[in-house]
């Protein structure tokens, strides 16, 4: 049985690729710097530059409120962009880990990535990511 990797062109998971890495490494600071971080996105546009992903202004801080408007954002702005990364700070059996739900406009699975993380000493230690899980997982934003 073929996998996800072994269907999906060389171009999608390139992408997919730069794009887990760049979301791992923004979560990765941020939880060195502030040892936390509320849902944001990241996006790889139609000329292939990474940027920021806001959520709409006057959203709720809640969680579950940034991420749904994450994803309207997402899908609003989606004829411009190449792919998609939104970003969260999740206890995962009773352990942080990130998550990052990665999907791309030309095909390839929508991607669910779960990185649980340690950190040493909660001060200035950088944060160490474990084992990944990765599953596919719904489209949100190239339905």
């Amino acid at each position: 049985m073929a996998s996800w990797r072994d269907t999906t062109s060389d171009a999608v998971l390139a992408d997919l690729d730069g794009l887990v890495t760049a979301a791992l490494t923004s979560a990765q600071a941020l939880l060195t710097k502030i040892k936390g971080f509320a849902p944001y996105g990241v996006v790889l546009d139609a000329a292939g530059s990474l940027g920021p992903l806001k959520p709409a202004d006057g959203v709720e801080p809640s969680p579950e409120a940034l991420l749904g408007s994450l994803y309207a954002v997402a899908s609003a702005g989606r004829d411009d962009l190449r792919a998609v990364a939104f970003i969260a700070d999740i206890t995962v059996d009773g352990s942080s880990a990130v998550h990052a739900h990665v999907e791309h406009r030309d095909g390839g699975p929508a991607l669910s990535v779960v990185a649980p993380y340690t950190h040493a000493d909660r001060t200035t230690s950088p944060v160490t990511y474990g084992d990944m899980r990765i599953a596919e997982a719904v489209r949100r934003t190239w339905v």
